[in-house]
């Protein structure tokens, strides 16, 4: 880092005396070469620093290590822009660039798009045949199952509204589980989950 800054002023201190002097065809050479080595020297820089990153972000690939490699891509991208892209009206005359008023076009655009009567023939669905109803699925999960479930939780996901992380099901051991088993036991057996 210091051989760049060093570069850097023996560039200025070159070009200091070649603006005092600009017909000086040493000083024009002088310069020209502090500023091709300077060049030189960032490119050198800029190479080392992109082939550690590519071995850092493939090593992080092959070990299966995804939360690592995509914050290591996400170095090398920079962060997402949230620009505001302009949305012309219904009619497609005006051209909204407004936040405010591109949010609202929007909201009116998917409340006509979503809330919309589908009228359905009773009759058809009516006519549609019945499936046997599989009594296996009403049983409660054993402990085995909750705990399979458990242990195919991915890690580093965004928590749910409880705020509790996938790892602490994970990872909690035989007594969690239990008690999560037992919660869900009751849950099954009363019919009724909990609002929070």
């Amino acid at each position: 880092m210091m051989l760049k800054y060093k570069r850097c002023f023996e560039r200025n201190a070159a070009f200091a005396p070649k603006l005092r002097n600009p017909n000086s065809v040493e000083l024009q050479r002088r310069w020209a070469l502090q500023r091709s080595q300077l060049q030189k020297r960032l490119r050198e820089m800029e190479i080392t620093w992109w082939l550690s990153k590519a071995t850092e972000i493939q090593n992080y690939a092959d070990t299966n290590m995804a939360h690592q490699f995509y914050q290591a891509i996400k170095v090398v991208y920079g962060p997402k822009s949230h620009s505001t892209h302009p949305v012309r009206t219904k009619d497609g005359i005006i051209l909204i660039k407004d936040k405010k008023d591109i949010l609202s076009l929007w909201a009116e655009h998917l409340q006509e798009l979503l809330n919309q009567d589908n009228p359905v023939d009773q009759s058809i669905a009516d006519q549609l045949p019945q499936l046997p109803i599989i009594s296996e699925l009403d049983t409660i999960p054993s402990i085995e199952e909750i705990s399979d479930a458990a242990n195919n939780l991915k890690n580093n996901k965004a928590l749910g509204p409880d705020c509790i992380p996938a790892e602490i099901f994970k990872y909690g051991g035989n007594l969690l589980l239990r008690r999560l088993h037992s919660f869900i036991s009751n849950a099954w057996a009363s019919n009724i989950l909990p609002t929070q």
